[in-house]
């Protein structure tokens, strides 16, 4: 699917992000949440992933969808439900979001970015959002299967030259991400797609919170599986659509919440649905 460019986020596998002042998460900005249950559509790859995407690929995004919708389901109670259609390939590999009116949410995948649809080729994923025409609001992601590895080799050579000695070689990797990276990136291009910003740390102190939008991770690591949404994400999305889900009144106009108002959030949600319930936040 050919696109134009409008507002793009970027999930990579290293960045620098600070703040002055204490953790937030980011919104989107104001007006940008799905005024309806949004209509995911998933697009078919081309035909060099094909075969991945039917074994794999797929399931990974209909789980990821789901996570979302249910876990917020569970979390706030209200309206969360998600469609989900696919699109061949041959209908949509010529085509603009504009040609698909009724979808809301598109999701694609690549096997590696070697910057032919964005400048950054560090980024696993993006999102791509436009809201500004009240016909057709749209969040259009775009996975990677593969990402570079980076490594680094120090060659000590004896009797060498202090130049020869001390030279560094910086070798990169091209490798297939697993499901549970991949899954991991779409959960948070994801979190995009509805509305949610970055988690901006203060690199002052020391207390972050467990979330899904940290700008950064490392797509090898064997720490990538997630079973379950961290309460501040789903917390993010509660204040954006109220508790009552997608079509609630009104969208959240802030372009980040402190991360105390959303700590806060959780507990007077939590104590909400479960009166009897003693919630508990960090170690005990």
């Amino acid at each position: 699917m050919r696109l134009t460019l409008v507002l793009i986020v970027l999930l990579v596998s290293t960045s620098t992000v600070g703040m002055v002042n204490a953790d937030s998460i980011e919104t989107m900005g104001g007006g940008i949440y799905h005024k309806d249950n949004p209509l995911v559509c998933i697009m078919e790859p081309n035909p060099e992933l094909q075969e991945r995407f039917y074994n794999e690929l797929l399931i990974l995004t209909y789980d990821s969808v789901m996570l979302w919708q249910n876990n917020l389901k569970s979390y706030s109670g209200g309206n969360w439900y998600m469609m989900m259609e696919l699109i061949s390939f041959e209908k949509h590999y010529d085509k603009l979001v504009y040609d698909f009116p009724r979808c809301n949410i598109f999701i694609e995948f690549s096997k590696e970015n070697n910057g032919q649809h964005i400048d950054n080729i560090d980024a696993l994923g993006y999102a791509q959002i436009d809201f500004s025409k009240s016909k057709h609001q749209w969040a259009y992601v775009m996975i990677y299967t593969e990402a570079i590895e980076k490594e680094t080799k120090i060659s000590f050579c004896i009797g060498c030259s202090n130049q020869q000695e001390q030279e560094t070689k910086h070798e990169a990797k091209l490798l297939e991400m697993d499901s549970n990276a991949i899954k991991k990136v779409l959960i948070h291009e994801l979190g995009h797609s509805l509305g949610i910003g970055h988690y901006v740390q203060d690199l002052k102190t020391d207390n972050n919170v467990e979330s899904i939008m940290y700008p950064n991770f490392n797509p090898f690591s064997n720490k990538n599986m997630i079973n379950e949404l961290p309460y501040a994400d789903l917390e993010v999305l509660r204040q954006i659509y109220t508790s009552d889900g997608f079509g609630g009144l009104h969208g959240l106009n802030q372009s980040e919440i402190p991360m105390e108002d959303i700590l806060f959030g959780i507990i007077e949600n939590m104590s909400e649905m479960c009166s009897s319930c003693t919630v508990v936040i960090g170690d005990e």
